[in-house]
């Protein structure tokens, strides 16, 4: 998920660039689909927004920052939470 700033402004710069946010999108669908674990809980895909040149926190979510999320972020992650699957209880 890209954010509203630049990666540089967020890192040092130089240490995550393109091919850096290629890696880590290919890395999360990996643990996406990889079903090896019990258990994913993807909050990006919860509170990510889809725009032509990326993904982004979703508007209305965060806390101005693009990076946590507000209040109504913090109740979209709660509400897609499935504690049964973590816990494994019905």
């Amino acid at each position: 998920m890209r954010t509203e700033k630049s990666w540089e402004d967020l890192y040092e710069k130089g240490k995550e660039n393109s091919v850096n946010y290629n890696r880590r999108l290919l890395f999360n669908e990996w643990i996406r689909t990889a079903d090896i674990f019990d258990y994913v809980f993807d909050a990006e895909k919860v509170v990510r927004e889809e725009r032509a040149d990326g993904y982004y926190y979703g508007e209305g979510l965060h806390q101005e920052d693009h990076l946590h999320p507000n209040a109504a972020g913090g109740q979209r992650l709660a509400d897609a939470y499935d504690l049964k699957k973590l816990t494994n209880k019905q």
